[in-house]
């Protein structure tokens, strides 16, 4: 049971209030007991005040029968309801118990009221749990269908975009590089090579892997998003960027990368619909124990990303949900609730961790730490990036890092239709 509680008390003696909660503070029972004597009253604590229980004598000169028990089910039927009395007759007993009375107690036994008052509260916040889990359950039913319709589209969108960069593939083998359509068909297939990456991503993200890893520049990465980020942001936003050149290369997919920072910037921009400052910053930083335990990350050396804004701020309560699948503040119609989310994915599936710093009108912070690695590391991951492309067969032409699945396509003035060889993928993406 979370204490302390608060308690409401309907009761016309400030005497019998004190009375109350010196019983419930003999037994163990720390709470705040806040007298109510008008159902004005009683309407105003149910809406603002973080209610626990509520307490109340009866009968009560202003209350009609158990019209406070009816008023506080209709604006709050999640918090138990006590009656207090001196007597009670057995038809009023039962008619309280029907309406949602939670018990009954006799004033002359308040040694029994800490012990009604903990079994109810207890079963009110078993309740409660149940509820969320069963809400959590759902939202995660949701997810679950949702990731498959992606990776269904995914791999739909993938073949359509095997034919593409085969045929443009086969185009460029045909076509003399001083020919003038070469230029537009390697365009093409340029366009359909990184298509095929964003694809790889979506499918990497509905199967919670971290992508395809090597070592990056968080540096590079948030000069090459820039460009992108001003146009998302738009022009009442201006755009900081700071980067150390001290920060050390990490283990990352640059996509997904790229993806935590539109989304914390777009963010950004829903909190300053009048404009104002987004300022995104990389430094290192090596954190000790206390440090890196509050990030969720292990000691040592780390890139720090850090996202910046002077908008409207968050209190604890968004906060606490803010990670949340579909959570939003926005109106209806206007946020999904799975940008913040899917950041907080992409961050957990690299290793990373997030620190959120916020206030109501203060603006938010978003400190997102990323294992740096060293140049031994670094250099390894490299010499393996190089040797895979090697494998893959590049002609003198062009290098191709993506890999390709088997295409059948026509050579083109020929009737007959041929295989292209696509290359093997690594035993990660193997498995399906």
């Amino acid at each position: 049971m979370r204490t302390p509680l608060s308690v409401i008390v309907i009761e016309d003696s400030l005497e019998e209030v004190k009375r109350i909660e010196a019983a419930l503070t003999s037994e163990g029972i720390s709470c705040h007991c806040q007298q109510v004597n008008t159902p004005a009253d009683l309407v105003a604590a149910l809406v603002y005040e973080d209610v626990s229980i509520v307490l109340s004598h009866y009968p009560h000169p202003a209350f009609e029968g158990i019209s406070a028990l009816k008023t506080t089910k209709d604006k709050r039927p999640d918090v138990p309801f006590v009656f207090l009395s001196t007597a009670f007759d057995e038809e009023s007993t039962v008619e309280m118990l029907k309406s949602g009375a939670t018990d009954c107690v006799l004033k002359p036994c308040l040694c029994m009221l800490a012990l009604v008052v903990r079994r109810a509260v207890a079963e009110t916040e078993g309740r409660n749990a149940r509820k969320q889990l069963e809400t959590m359950l759902v939202e995660a039913g949701k997810m679950e269908v949702v990731g498959r319709l992606t990776a269904g589209i995914a791999h739909d969108f993938n073949n359509l975009l095997a034919v593409i960069n085969g045929y443009s593939d086969l185009l460029l083998e045909k076509i003399p590089e001083t020919d003038p359509v070469s230029r537009d068909v390697r365009q093409i297939s340029l366009a359909g090579d990184r298509a095929a990456k964003l694809t790889r991503e979506l499918l990497d993200f509905t199967r919670r892997h971290g992508g395809h890893q090597k070592a990056v520049k968080l540096n590079s990465i948030v000069a090459d998003v820039e460009m992108l980020v001003r146009h998302l942001v738009g022009e009442k936003v201006r755009l900081i960027t700071k980067l150390d050149p001290r920060v050390a290369s990490i283990m990352a997919d640059p996509t997904l990368i790229e993806q935590v920072i539109m989304n914390l910037a777009a963010n950004a921009r829903d909190a300053m619909p009048g404009g104002g400052i987004l300022q995104i910053a990389c430094c290192a930083d090596n954190l000790q124990e206390e440090a890196a335990s509050a990030a969720g990350v292990m000691p040592g050396h780390h890139a720090v990303l850090t996202v910046t804004d002077t908008g409207s701020g968050m209190d604890e309560s968004t906060k606490a949900r803010m990670f949340e699948p579909f959570f939003t503040t926005k109106e209806a119609g206007k946020g999904t609730g799975l940008g913040l989310w899917s950041a907080f994915e992409i961050v957990e599936q690299l290793g990373g961790g997030i620190i959120v710093e916020s206030e109501p009108g203060r603006g938010t912070t978003f400190r997102i730490y990323f294992p740096m690695i060293t140049c031994g590391e670094a250099l390894s991951t490299r010499q393996t990036n190089d040797l895979e492309v090697r494998k893959c067969g590049d002609g003198p032409r062009r290098k191709q890092r993506e890999l390709r699945p088997p295409v059948l396509a026509r050579s083109p003035g020929s009737s007959e239709y041929t295989i292209l060889p696509g290359h093997r993928p690594p035993a990660s993406s193997q498995k399906a």
